[in-house]
């Protein structure tokens, strides 16, 4: 990710809607497959960002941040945070195997040359009946500027990011797209951007208005009680769900 993006992050991640209504998906799913809540886990977040996350899931058990920007890891431990290692996915992991009961990636394995690789060292990682938690763009057709300033190799289609999840051995548990009202939207921001800002592309994250952005929790909540129950045919983002 371009590096002027984390101070970004840091300010927005506790209150704006891209990120708050991804981290409640995440925890409403692990606590309806992966009893969340109900006993203590170990939890990995790779490519952990400014930390928000870890702060979110501390309650739960022991948790660890990965990633491989030390500017990252500084805002983690702005946020109180010691349990942080600076690595990347492209060589083994310093952690010993089945050390952990859950591992969270998100929007990591677009950033990769070899997701294979990285899906392999998930489950040399995870404990045996450990699940996965993955976030990634979806559609390769709506590759745009945005993901070469983003830093990505790729977006996924359903069918891509199930195929290599099953081929590292995982199960399958959910797998659907999210963010379905955000996708039209998305496409038309990102394809007028892309003509007007030739030179320095801006975040995508711009600054909304309080009524705009509680709306769009409100969407996300919304959207997150149908997920809960069934998949959803399209959106700008896919999750999966997967266990060892």
């Amino acid at each position: 990710m371009r590096r002027d993006l984390y101070a970004e992050m840091f300010r927005q991640e506790s209150f704006y809607w891209w990120h708050v209504g991804k981290r409640e998906l995440v925890k409403e799913l692990l606590k309806k497959y992966a009893d969340l809540g109900q006993k203590p886990q170990k939890i990995l977040d790779v490519g952990c960002g400014t930390g928000m996350l870890l702060k979110d899931l501390s309650t739960e058990g022991e948790v660890w941040g990965l990633d491989k920007d030390q500017l990252a890891l500084n805002f983690c431990q702005k946020r109180g945070f010691k349990n942080l290692t600076k690595a990347d996915l492209t060589k083994k992991l310093p952690y010993a195997e089945r050390t952990f009961t859950v591992i969270l990636a998100l929007d990591v394995l677009e950033h990769l040359q070899n997701d294979h690789f990285a899906l392999a060292e998930f489950s040399r990682l995870l404990q045996p009946g450990g699940f996965l938690v993955l976030t990634v763009p979806a559609y390769p057709q709506l590759w745009s500027r945005w993901d070469k300033v983003c830093g990505h190799q790729r977006r996924y289609s359903a069918q891509d990011l199930g195929g290599v999840v099953s081929q590292a051995g995982f199960r399958l548990r959910k797998l659907s797209y999210f963010n379905s009202f955000a996708l039209l939207p998305a496409v038309l921001v990102r394809f007028i951007k892309s003509l007007f800002s030739r030179q320095n592309y801006h975040s995508d994250f711009f600054k909304l208005p309080s009524f705009l952005n509680q709306f769009l929790l409100f969407l996300t909540a919304g959207e997150r009680k149908i997920l809960l129950k069934t998949d959803l045919p399209a959106g700008l983002s896919l999750i999966c769900l997967a266990q060892k």
